[in-house]
């Protein structure tokens, strides 16, 4: 059951239902579920650690707000667990759907004050009918792949104009990615109807 409480250390746990897939069709993820949600009356925007562990892939969803109500939010894509550091003051929800189809999943958090340097990363799919995906918060790198190891696709990064400032053959910019700079939109060209094309964004916490 998600938990509402104060900081120091913080606990919750949810069974999340499974995710679907129909045939020839994209993963489509399970509903979010709430994991935790804190609200404090006065709190100082403090770094806290977030520790996340699940059975299997799924998504966490981060939202949090400081002592003067601006705070952030982010997306991210995890293996089967993880962990993130977040500057968070009076409010800090966390949310997660289940990316495995077939079966539900248990997937658990826990929240302590104290500062950490993480990396995560948020996934993408993209296809020829859907072949642009807007930059997510804290995103500071992308690469991609194919499903076709002949591919001729081409990653360009859009910038606020709606002009390309930059192309990239699909699968280069090495092990740290294409720096996104300030883009705003990735796109991807050349893709055939049955290819698949998946873009990693390297996250800045």
């Amino acid at each position: 059951m998600a938990q509402v409480c104060d900081y120091i250390v913080t606990y919750g746990r949810e069974t999340l239902p499974r995710a679907t897939r129909a045939s020839g069709a994209l993963l489509v993820p399970g509903p979010r579920m709430v994991l935790r949600r804190a609200r404090a009356k006065s709190s100082p925007a403090l770094p806290r650690i977030v520790d996340l562990v699940g059975e299997g892939p799924f998504e966490a969803f981060l939202a949090w707000t400081g002592t003067d109500g601006k705070g952030g939010e982010v997306e991210i894509s995890v293996p089967r667990a993880t962990r993130v550091c977040v500057v968070a003051g009076t409010t800090l929800d966390i949310s997660a759907a289940s990316l495995i189809t077939g079966q539900d999943q248990e997937v658990t958090c826990s929240v302590a004050d104290g500062v950490l340097y993480t990396r995560n990363v948020r996934h993408f799919f993209l296809t020829s009918a859907a072949p642009e995906v807007d930059v997510p918060p804290y995103a500071i790198a992308v690469s991609g792949n194919s499903t076709d190891p002949a591919t001729a696709a081409v990653v360009e990064l859009v910038d606020g104009s709606g002009a390309v400032s930059l192309r990239h053959p699909m699968g280069s910019g090495g092990t740290s990615g294409i720096p996104l700079g300030a883009s705003r939109k990735v796109s991807v060209t050349g893709l055939v109807p049955a290819e698949l094309c998946s873009l990693h964004f390297e996250l800045s916490l």
